[in-house]
């Protein structure tokens, strides 16, 4: 395999990057300009001196810790670059020699995690240290306020099945460059019968459930996949069948989704495609657009009913639904299935 190519920055390229034709973007990692490596020098700072700075969430060096230390009296830790899966959970196994031949196992962070998260809340106010901070520290205290890690500890969607039948949400595989595939489809929602197996509370801890999810499980399996980081998603919104009044009736949810995803969970959104979009939603878009940045307005396509094409153009057929033009058919059907680098069939 060819060198990978060295990025003109300040930046190295991030560690376990096998593709050669991976470029990042500038802004990205391993294409970082000496000032903005030092606004996250001075965005730690400033957090640390005003009493918001979480060492365990927050600090890069932490990835060089041991989160389970080894039960020996000497051990000596050696790099470590594979990344298995324990319980569906992405873990670095790292070879320990001690006298007695302990070993190490320790989470591996995701995109989301430690020195990773200040740099996405900076990027995401485009590397304005005062902006970064402010929703970084709004970040934290609403993590606490909503309950987010005993979601991630405890959470379980029972009725995901039932739920599938009247408002379909999932992720599906991956699309070209190697981000993980989400598939929303607002115009089959059924608000009576979806509110009748859940509620809007439990949907948007089932939200945060699947974001955390998302950081910690299915971008490092992406990436380890495609070779290459991979630290935001491809979202298809199907709007085929809905109607004015259904959105009116959700609205609340949506404007809340719309806000935990843009203010909670920055730099998550790569593509976005509205398909089957009718022409009141241009109405309807206009009221949106008023809760999104413009760099999250400017990563969004609105299609019509002509849409495939679009869409193989940045999904593989065989990873697309065949419902939406692509080849995939999967045994108790795509929506269900979980399929991706994430879980390994």
């Amino acid at each position: 395999m060819s060198a990978v190519p060295q990025q003109a920055s300040a930046s190295p390229m991030p560690e376990g990057v096998t593709d050669p034709n991976y470029h990042p973007e500038p802004g990205r990692l391993g294409n970082l300009t000496q000032v903005q490596l030092h606004t996250l020098e001075k965005l730690k700072k400033e957090l640390q001196d005003e009493g918001h700075f979480d060492e365990k969430r927050m600090d890069d060096a932490f990835l060089l810790r041991m989160v389970k230390i080894c039960n020996t009296d000497r051990c000596v830790l050696s790099p470590c670059v594979d990344i298995w899966c324990l319980g569906g959970r992405p873990i670095s196994v790292c070879t320990v020699s001690s006298q007695r031949g302990g070993s190490l196992i320790r989470r591996l962070p995701g995109p989301g995690d430690l020195g990773r998260k200040m740099f996405l809340f900076l990027r995401a106010r485009k590397f304005d240290v005062v902006k970064a901070k402010e929703m970084l520290v709004a970040e934290e205290k609403w993590r606490k306020e909503f309950g987010v890690d005993d979601i991630v500890a405890n959470f379980d969607f029972k009725e995901k099945a039932v739920v599938d039948k009247y408002y379909p949400q999932y992720y599906h595989k991956s699309d070209k460059d190697g981000r993980p595939v989400y598939i929303e489809r607002l115009g089959q929602l059924n608000i009576k019968e979806l509110y009748a197996a859940t509620t809007q509370e439990r949907q948007l801890q089932r939200l945060v459930f699947e974001y955390e999810k998302f950081l910690t499980d299915r971008l490092p399996a992406c990436a380890k996949a495609c070779g290459h980081p991979v630290e935001t998603s491809c979202t298809i919104l199907d709007l085929g069948g809905v109607s004015l009044s259904n959105f009116i009736r959700v609205k609340d949810y949506v404007f809340a989704a719309s806000s935990i995803g843009q203010d909670r969970y920055p730099e998550t959104m790569g593509k976005f495609y509205i398909i089957n979009a009718p022409w009141a939603f241009t109405a309807v878009w206009s009221v949106i657009k008023g809760w999104l940045d413009e760099v999250t307005v400017n990563k969004i396509k609105i299609l019509g009913g002509s849409y495939k094409d679009e869409l193989l153009k940045q999904i593989p057929k065989e990873n697309l639904p065949k419902e939406f033009g692509g080849a995939c058919v999967c045994a108790g059907g795509c929506s269900l299935s979980d399929a991706g680098p994430w879980n390994p069939q």
